[in-house]
């Protein structure tokens, strides 16, 4: 009974603590630079995953149930991220036997990194804190091989995380191919161009049936969504591959 007291303590302190505001970090941002030792007391710098996708996840607590979960599911997908050339890295505030614990109970093949003092986490905009509870957000950051925020989920639900995060990243890489295998610059904003336009596109011409059809002022829930996602999509396009398109003024041209 006590540690299922202590265990539901700390899951209604993680739901009532405030969002950490410590960092703000945004895609195309560096990733800030950690040093921390993992399960077996082995040191993990940000510079040694230069040149690689990275996935680095922020967690509560070892063995909680969400935490668990969370960890399960990267377990069970480790062969699908290993072939696409990506490492997984957990990190939470828990202590280095904590995690091994937590690594040997649930036969977890990657690296968990002790940030004891919430270091990391603060620099990540991660820390929080409930009274004298203190914690790391669960908040996932994918990094690209430049060391570059590529994607940050801070609303991480932990079932079919993992799906999500694998699916991001093959669309990640495949847009940041179509500018980095093609050694002409010309070419490069061809297809930067085509994916952009294409999305664009679709958008317009949304939102041109609906001013047809004398709808565009009042837009029922499902468009609302159609437009969000797509303006969303063509921004995260624009902003992650650096493309020097204003968005702004589509929006402002057509919405």
């Amino acid at each position: 009974m006590h540690v299922r007291h202590q265990l539901a303590t700390f899951a209604l302190a993680v739901m009532l603590a405030p969002s950490s505001t410590a960092a703000d970090l945004n895609s195309g941002d560096l990733a800030p630079a950690f040093e921390l030792v993992d399960q077996d007391s082995k040191v993990h710098r940000l510079g040694e995953y230069q040149g690689q996708w990275l996935v680095l996840y922020f967690y509560p607590k070892d063995d909680t149930p969400g935490c668990t979960t969370e960890a399960c599911e990267f377990r069970d997908d480790i062969y699908a991220l290993r072939s696409m050339g990506v490492t997984v890295l957990g990190v939470s505030m828990d202590d280095v036997k904590s995690h091994k614990e937590f690594a040997e109970k649930y036969h977890l093949p990657f690296p968990l990194l002790s940030d004891a003092d919430g270091h990391v986490a603060r620099e990540y905009g991660s820390f929080s804190s409930f009274g004298p509870l203190k914690f790391a957000k669960r908040h996932t950051f994918i990094i690209n091989p430049e060391g570059r925020v590529a994607k940050v989920y801070r609303n991480v639900y932990p079932k079919g995380h993992s799906d999500q995060v694998i699916a991001d990243i093959k669309s990640l890489a495949a847009l940041t191919a179509l500018l980095i295998d093609d050694s002409d610059p010309a070419r490069r904003t061809g297809h930067f161009d085509f994916a952009a336009s294409n999305l664009a596109s679709r958008m317009m011409e949304k939102v041109m049936r609906m001013r047809f059809e004398g709808r565009i002022w009042h837009l029922p829930p499902p468009d609302i969504l159609f437009l969000h996602r797509e303006l969303g999509r063509l921004y995260l396009l624009c902003t992650q591959l650096r493309a020097l398109v204003d968005v702004r003024s589509l929006v402002m041209a057509y919405a």
